[in-house]
């Protein structure tokens, strides 16, 4: 098996802080507790993050970082079907991929309220939205559409899927697109297993 590289075990370690932080909160996850997750010693934990703060930085920049990405990836298109199944696209792998951010994404209000993080993160869900093309005064129906998509990711990068992920993503975009009332890709309409 290949080293990890060093961007490659700070990336392993925010993951599990993200998930720990969203299952736990922020109070009652500990530095070992996150060591334990992901096979370090907390020694070997500060070694790479000096505090839990910092490590909760690295958390927030990289939730915060990865919200843009979406929002890039989607910039100048025009709202619509097309927007929404790039947008469901970038998520589902977020979901399959860092399901600890996703989990995260949705506990925000909760999980870091009062945190230099939270706040820091507190746009995140309207960003969201906008990744969508949903100002905050949008009709009811499409906002409640969109929450619907976002909870299907939500709760799907949650639950204890014993599926390989190349199988979840078609399932998890049909899902969060028949929310958002578009019909699933032909590839994913029926369960073939």
């Amino acid at each position: 098996m290949p080293r990890l590289s060093s961007q490659q075990i700070d990336a392993e370690i925010v993951e599990a802080a993200a998930a720990l932080i969203a299952q736990h909160g922020y109070e009652q996850t500990s530095l070992q507790r996150i060591a334990d997750a992901v096979g370090y010693s907390k020694t070997g934990l500060l070694h790479r993050f000096p505090s839990k703060e910092a490590l909760l930085d690295a958390v927030a920049e990289s939730c915060s970082s990865t919200v843009d990405e979406v929002l890039a990836a989607v910039e100048g298109m025009p709202a619509g079907a097309e927007r929404d199944a790039a947008v469901v696209g970038r998520l589902v792998e977020l979901a399959v991929g860092r399901p600890g951010f996703v989990s995260l994404f949705m506990g925000l209000s909760t999980t870091l309220a009062g945190t230099t993080a939270g706040r820091r993160m507190a746009d995140v869900p309207e960003r969201l939205f906008a990744a969508f093309a949903v100002a905050p005064d949008a009709p009811l129906p499409r906002r409640l559409s969109v929450l619907g998509a976002l909870g299907a990711l939500a709760v799907t990068a949650m639950a204890p899927l014993e599926e390989p992920p190349d199988r979840l993503r078609p399932l998890i975009a049909a899902t969060a697109l028949a929310a958002l009332g578009h019909a699933p890709p032909p590839s994913s309409q029926t369960d073939q297993h």
